[in-house]
């Protein structure tokens, strides 16, 4: 007791006092204890960081800049954000021709001067920049090639919604009869098959449609010499809503509105497949060879009735699901990333062009469940992976406990396996992020190898694997 008391004449005598904060303080979250920065990017020439930041009474975050040469701030006017690039900008790895997008405006950045190039009234998107002159465009499901230098636009590839048209060719007994009962009928069927075979030899053959069939484009992956694309399919299952009754509504009556599915419903269907564009041919990437693919977790031992007769193995290979990280530069490679529905299995792989199926290099697997930072628990989003040449990929892995960064190489030193792995991080401690640089020499690292709780700032060069702290040092 006298222990007590003298303890809180000690914050007393200090001078510190306790307000009581009420549910409505509690409630009002940042209104309460005020925004943070959102939405921070840098402007194309590095110089300028966009940012955006709530104030006190404000409905909507206003717009700023933080200029590094001066270090001030300040807020931009609705009309000066009009030909800036404050929601970011895209373009090709050399940096030498920058882009940022408007609505449906695109501009064209150069040393601070700002150019209209491309406008639409529908939606579109910037797919990728090839080069300083090469631009695709994503409008609706198709690549559209933008050329500046010879002021072309063409559409690359030729995606179609629904099914394709049936090559049955089957008469019914009423016209095969007209057909050999009157000449004039056999006569101008001859002269429309003739005008078709005409009209095709004298026109330009186009790109074969791909018909979707009901399904959705997830990804579509080309590389840079425009030979080869591929591309993810979507089947979604067709869940019936719930529905719950919202009464606080504009009008004063309550309305119906439909809610998520019941739980326990099907999982979608994932599929990719490979178009050729130079041969106009199409066919699927399957997932058969992947090691233990059909391989069953093993808790699902524990609920079989006769274990004698317990099959380890699926008869097909468990659900999957593709996450796109691209070609190379030359072309000739694919890298995808491939995570099971029961979270237990990591695959990454590549596509060789050329070959019909996938080939593996690193198989991650874990009964509990895969995860951990630049991996991610949830298998609807990809994990830290990249290329760094064209030989040379980027991931990381939990093999060692912790999240380190690794590298495999697929033209490895004589008598060395196909993909030759290393470890380009380790230690008792958790790679939270790491960003390739520019030049592709070295990444920039978030981690916590100082304290579990910490996130210290490293970079690491790839030809010395040296872990530089830069945790004080302004950059």
């Amino acid at each position: 007791m006298k222990n007590l008391i003298l303890f809180l004449l000690a914050f007393s005598f200090c001078g510190i006092s306790f307000s009581q904060l009420n549910l409505n303080e509690i409630m009002a979250g940042n209104e309460f204890i005020g925004h943070q920065p959102t939405d921070i990017v840098w402007s194309p020439n590095s110089q300028i960081i966009y940012f955006r930041w709530k104030h006190e009474n404000e409905a909507v975050a206003p717009y700023y800049e933080y200029s590094l040469a001066t270090k001030k701030y300040r807020k931009l006017t609705p009309q000066e954000t009009h030909l800036m690039p404050v929601n970011g900008f895209i373009s090709d790895e050399l940096y030498s021709w920058i882009l940022f997008q408007k609505g449906n405006e695109l501009y064209d950045w150069n040393a601070g001067s700002v150019k209209n190039i491309y406008s639409r009234f529908s939606y579109f998107s910037v797919h990728s920049v090839l080069d300083k002159n090469r631009l695709l465009l994503r409008d609706a499901d198709n690549l559209f090639l933008f050329d500046k230098s010879s002021f072309s636009f063409r559409q690359i590839t030729n995606f179609q919604k629904g099914n394709k048209p049936s090559d049955s060719d089957e008469k019914s007994f009423l016209e095969n009869q007209q057909e050999e009962l009157f000449e004039i009928v056999r006569s101008d069927k001859n002269k429309a098959a003739s005008r078709k075979k005409f009209n095709e030899e004298h026109t330009i053959k186009k790109l074969s449609p791909v018909y979707m069939e009901g399904k959705y484009l997830s990804f579509i992956s080309i590389n840079p010499q425009l030979t080869q694309v591929i591309f993810g399919l979507d089947k979604y299952p067709e869940d019936k809503p719930t529905h719950i009754e919202e009464y606080v509504t504009d009008d004063g009556y309550s309305r119906s509105v439909n809610a998520r599915a019941k739980v326990g419903s099907q999982d979608p269907t994932h599929e990719i497949f490979v178009w050729n564009l130079e041969k106009d041919t199409c066919f699927e990437l399957t997932v058969d060879n992947l090691k233990d693919v059909k391989k069953k977790p093993e808790y699902l031992k524990e609920y079989a009735t006769d274990i004698s007769n317990y099959d380890p193995f699926y008869p097909e290979p468990k659900k999957v699901i593709f996450h796109d990280h691209g070609f190379n530069d030359s072309g000739d490679k694919w890298l995808v990333e491939i995570k099971s529905y029961d979270s237990k299995d990591r695959w990454i792989a590549y596509y060789q062009t050329g070959q019909n199926e996938l080939t593996e290099f690193e198989h991650q697997h874990d009964e509990a469940w895969i995860g951990g930072p630049g991996i991610s628990g949830w298998k609807s989003e990809a994990g830290n992976v990249g290329w760094i040449n064209n030989t040379e990929v980027f991931y990381q892995s939990e093999a060692s406990g912790y999240s380190h960064l690794y590298l495999a190489d697929f033209n490895p030193k004589a008598g060395k396996s196909a993909a030759e792995k290393t470890q380009l991080t380790s230690g008792n401690f958790e790679i939270h992020q790491a960003t390739l640089s520019r030049d592709k020499t070295k990444f920039f690292i978030t981690a916590n190898k100082n304290h579990p709780g910490n996130r210290e700032f490293y970079s690491l060069t790839i030809a010395d694997q040296k872990l530089i702290p830069h945790s004080h040092q302004r950059w």
